[in-house]
């Protein structure tokens, strides 16, 4: 995988600071997920232990390979539940993953950042840091050092093989440099 640096933010850059291959990471929410196996819930709206399975092994299968839907979650502990809407199916979900197996989080992440453009050099996440601080270590991942204001394709700390096209300023600043150095 290529090289790229993450940034945390609390809300989504402005459209000055993405750039064309830059990858948005958000918390997992599951919406997506359900909305796919929704078609399995009972007539009545009752959550049902199979659907609570067919989810979590959709959501598993998607981004965990070691998740176990049989062994990972006891959906018997969330079935029976009335829906009365999407948002409440969607709050069965993340509960039975809260307490039986919250580290599908980070694999979601992680798939997601595997899954990138070889081109992506940039990857924001809109969240907490300790969200993802792991799954960044683990990967190889470095944390920004500095986004300059305005500029779409400059993350500072980048280095030249990484794909990075210094500009033609700081090209003549460097080799003024290496001129004196010699």
């Amino acid at each position: 995988m290529s090289y790229a640096v993450y940034h945390c933010c609390h809300r989504q850059p402005t459209k000055a600071y993405i750039g064309k291959n830059d990858l948005i990471l958000r918390p997992y929410n599951f919406h997506n997920d359900v909305k796919e196996c929704i078609k399995h819930l009972s007539s009545n709206n009752t959550v049902g232990v199979n659907f609570l399975r067919k989810v979590a092994d959709h959501i598993g299968g998607k981004y965990d390979p070691y998740f176990n839907c049989y062994k990972n979650i006891i959906p018997c502990n969330y079935a029976g539940r009335v829906c009365s809407s999407f948002e409440d199916v969607v709050d069965i979900v993340k509960t039975m993953f809260d307490d039986g197996y919250p580290q599908i989080y980070k694999s979601y992440i992680k798939t997601k950042i595997m899954q990138r453009s070889e081109k992506t050099i940039k990857i924001y996440y809109i969240g907490k840091e300790e969200d993802v601080i792991d799954v960044m270590k683990e990967l190889g991942i470095e944390k920004a050092k500095n986004i300059k204001e305005g500029d779409n394709s400059i993350l500072l700390g980048i280095q030249e093989t990484s794909g990075y096209k210094w500009s033609q300023k700081e090209n003549k600043e460097d080799s003024e440099n290496t001129d004196q150095d010699n």
